[in-house]
């Protein structure tokens, strides 16, 4: 059974390097652009553009040119609006850079210049959807409307509009939402359950321990490979496009993977008396 676990957990880190395999526009239910998470378990995204690759051709097949009747719905767009309230941020994580772009009336290669550097982040162009920088880099999108906005205001005469977004910017990026309590204190009380039901013999004091061990072993590879992979992204500019923040998650599973080694410890405070012989 043990051995079945392991093997298990195996395969799903394994499995996770498959969304370089994408296969274009054979969506089973026929969607068109069908945008993230998907309606179905089949949802891939190679291109990080925030669409189903397979309800959308292949990036080579489609067209590049923004239709006439788009353009006019959005000539007028952000006259008479305040531009922070021009889209909702959820609606917005489901745009690219060049909709958002022509959504503000912005110069697009100006837009992707100023997010490059008023968020640090290089792999931006004009069909990187928000969705994909929100989940690979922890993105958010007020932050992207703080710049369109600046952006958009130093295009009506205020020079120093986007010279301001900096620390807006910064403040925003470094505000993480993290649930140390919450998750510490779920542990700690599932913990206390197999225990307990150890102690009835229910199931036994093996058995119990071994569940806390694979999670320790699951947590373990879970917060290394996420490392791994924002290494590669941060030294190397290697991203890997993950439907999820990998940075939160990183965080996330070393918070898990901390309270369960106590727990580990916990079971071996006479080991390490040990190491301390008495006077």
């Amino acid at each position: 059974m043990k051995k079945i676990t392991l093997l298990v957990f195996a395969i799903i880190f394994l499995v996770l390097p498959t969304s370089a395999y994408a296969q274009w526009d054979d969506c089973m239910k026929g969607l068109e652009n069908d945008p993230y998470p998907g309606s179905c378990g089949r949802y891939i995204d190679t291109d990080g553009d925030g669409i189903c690759d397979h309800s959308q051709p292949a990036p080579e097949d489609r067209e590049t040119t923004i239709s006439t009747s788009s353009t006019s719905e959005t000539t007028n767009a952000v006259s008479g609006v305040d531009p922070m309230e021009l889209i909702t941020g959820e609606d917005l994580k489901y745009k690219t850079v060049a909709e958002v772009a022509q959504l503000y009336q912005l110069n697009l290669d100006e837009f992707i210049n100023a997010l490059k550097e008023k968020t640090g982040i290089k792999a931006i162009s004009a069909n990187t959807s928000f969705i994909y920088l929100h989940d690979n880099y922890g993105l958010s999108p007020n932050t992207v409307k703080t710049i369109a906005t600046a952006l958009w205001e130093q295009n009506q005469g205020n020079a120093q509009a986007l010279s301001q977004v900096q620390t807006t910017t910064t403040q925003q990026q470094t505000k993480n939402n993290y649930y140390f309590l919450l998750l510490s204190l779920g542990l700690i009380g599932s913990y206390l359950v197999t225990f307990v039901l150890s102690r009835l013999n229910i199931i036994s004091t093996i058995k119990h321990r071994q569940i806390w061990n694979i999670f320790l072993s699951a947590t373990f590879l879970a917060t290394g490979l996420l490392g791994i992979l924002l290494v590669l992204r941060l030294s190397y500019g290697l991203v890997i496009p993950l439907p999820f923040n990998m940075l939160f998650w990183h965080v996330e599973t070393g918070i898990a993977f901390t309270m369960i080694a106590l727990f580990h410890v916990l079971w071996h405070i006479p080991y390490y008396k040990s190491i301390w012989p008495k006077k």
